[in-house]
C-alpha cells in the first residue's frame, strides 16, 4: 500500500511571481522538515484553486473545502497544515487561517528563515480586502 505524504498549503497572493512562488514551497518544506521533522508536499493556494474552485460553487465553499474536505481516495484531509508568509493578510486567507485553528489544524507563519504556530488572526483594516487582517504567533519554532 501506497504512504501518501502529509499536505500542506501554502497561502499566496494570487499575483506573485512564478519564482517567489517556488522559493516560498522549498523553503516551507526545508523548514518544517528541519524544525517538526516531518516531509510534506506543500501545494500553492494558486495551484488548489485552479485545481478545486470549479466545483466550490464560491469562495467559501471553495475556503470550507480547502480546510474540512477530505481525499475520497484515503479519507485524510486535503491539508494537515496551512502556511503563510506574511503577517498581514487578505479575507480568504484569514478565513482559511480562523476555519484551520478551529479544528486545531497546524497554521505557521514563515518569515524569512523564521517558522511560528499561529495562534489567532485580527481586523486590522476594515478597508482592505487583501491586506486587512494579521496573524499572531506563539514563540519561533527552534
Amino acid at each position: 500500500m501506497t504512504q501518501f505524504q502529509p499536505r500542506f498549503l501554502a497561502c499566496l497572493p494570487k499575483d506573485i511571481e512564478p519564482h517567489q512562488e517556488s522559493e516560498r514551497v522549498e523553503r516551507a518544506q526545508r523548514l518544517i522538515l528541519q524544525k517538526l521533522d516531518v516531509h510534506v508536499d506543500v501545494v500553492t493556494s494558486g495551484h488548489w484553486y485552479k485545481e478545486t474552485f470549479i466545483n466550490s460553487g464560491n469562495f467559501a465553499g471553495w475556503i470550507y473545502e480547502s480546510v474540512h474536505g477530505r481525499s475520497s481516495m484515503t479519507a485524510s484531509p486535503h491539508f494537515v497544515g496551512f502556511v503563510v508568509f506574511n503577517r498581514t493578510i487578505g479575507k480568504a486567507t484569514a478565513e482559511i487561517v480562523e476555519q484551520a485553528l478551529s479544528v486545531q489544524r497546524a497554521v505557521l507563519l514563515i518569515d524569512d528563515e523564521e517558522m511560528s504556530p499561529i495562534t489567532n488572526v485580527t481586523r486590522n483594516d476594515n478597508e482592505s480586502w487583501s491586506m486587512g487582517w494579521t496573524v499572531h504567533t506563539k514563540e519561533t519554532l527552534q
